[in-house]
C-alpha cells in the first residue's frame, strides 16, 4: 500500500512524465511531455495554486455550530501518524499533535470529551492514539481507540462505539485538508459530523503567493493525495458521493 501512495502521489506522475518525455524528446509528443512537465511543476509550486486546490476539501464539514445548537459530546480525533526518533522513542507527527491541539482547544471552549482514534500501522510500531496520549500527557483528559490503521477504520469502529453510547453526533478535529475524506467516512457509518475543527490553510500562511517554492509545491501535494485518496474510498464503497456533501 505505500508503494502504490508513493506512485501515485506527487511529484512521481510528474517525474514520469518528464522522463517519458525525455526518452521520446526527438519526437513532438516528447517534447511537449517535457514541457507539460516542467509547467505543471512551476504551477504546482505556487502558493496560491496549492491553496486553490485544498479549498473544497476544507469545506467537507461546517465550522461553525448553528446557532443555538448544542456542541457535540464526543470530538473525534484521528491521528495523523507517529515516527521513530531514532533514539528508540516514538513521537507523533506535526499533524497529530495539530490536530489534538485543535481538539482541546475546542474542549476548553465548549466541553466535550475527547476520543483520539489510530492503531498500529507498522509491525513494530505502538499504536498512534497509545503515542500521542503518552507524549501530550493527556492521562485521563483523552479516550483512546488503539486499532484503527485507516480513516475509513477509525469511522466504523467509532461508529459502533458511540453508537452504543446514544451518540450519534460528533465533533471532528483533523488537518483542513483531510475534513471532506473523514466527515464522509464518518457519514458513511451514520454519525453526524455537526463540527470540523483545523486550523485553516489561509493566504496569509501561503507567503508569497504566485512564487514558486516548496511550501506551494507542498500544499498541492496535499490535495492532491487527498483528491487520489477520495477516488479510492469511492471505488472501494468506503464512501458513497452523497457522504461527501457538507449539510
Amino acid at each position: 500500500m505505500d508503494v502504490l501512495k508513493n506512485l501515485v502521489g506527487l511529484p512521481t506522475p510528474l517525474i514520469a512524465l518528464l522522463v517519458v518525455g525525455l526518452l521520446c524528446r526527438g519526437a513532438r509528443l516528447g517534447r511537449r511531455m517535457v514541457a507539460l512537465a516542467a509547467f505543471l511543476l512551476v504551477v504546482l509550486s505556487m502558493p496560491i495554486i496549492g491553496y486553490l486546490l485544498t479549498l473544497p476539501l476544507q469545506a467537507g464539514a461546517p465550522s461553525r455550530l448553528a446557532k443555538d445548537a448544542a456542541p457535540p459530546k464526543y470530538i473525534v480525533v484521528p491521528t495523523g501518524g507517529i515516527y521513530n526518533d531514532g533514539a528508540g522513542d516514538w513521537r507523533p507527527t506535526a499533524s497529530t499533535v495539530r490536530r489534538i491541539r485543535a481538539a482541546q482547544r475546542l474542549k476548553n471552549l465548549r466541553g466535550g470529551v475527547i476520543l483520539i482514534t489510530g492503531g498500529k500501522i507498522g509491525d513494530h510500531a505502538p499504536a498512534e492514539s497509545t503515542t500521542a496520549a503518552r507524549i501530550l500527557n493527556l492521562g485521563v483528559n483523552a479516550r483512546l481507540e488503539k486499532t484503527a490503521r485507516t480513516t475509513a477504520e477509525s469511522a466504523a469502529i467509532v461508529a459502533k462505539k458511540l453508537k452504543r453510547l446514544g451518540v450519534t453526533r460528533i465533533a471532528l478535529a483533523t488537518d483542513a485538508t483531510h475534513i471532506r475524506r473523514a466527515a464522509a467516512a464518518f457519514r458513511h457509518h451514520g454519525l453526524d459530523v455537526a463540527l470540523a475543527i483545523s486550523p485553516r490553510l489561509g493566504k496569509k500562511d501561503a507567503g508569497s503567493l504566485y512564487l514558486p517554492g516548496a511550501h506551494g509545491f507542498a500544499l498541492s501535494a496535499r490535495a492532491w493525495r487527498e483528491y487520489v485518496a477520495i477516488v479510492w474510498y469511492l471505488v472501494n464503497r468506503k464512501i458513497n458521493f452523497g457522504d461527501l456533501q457538507a449539510p
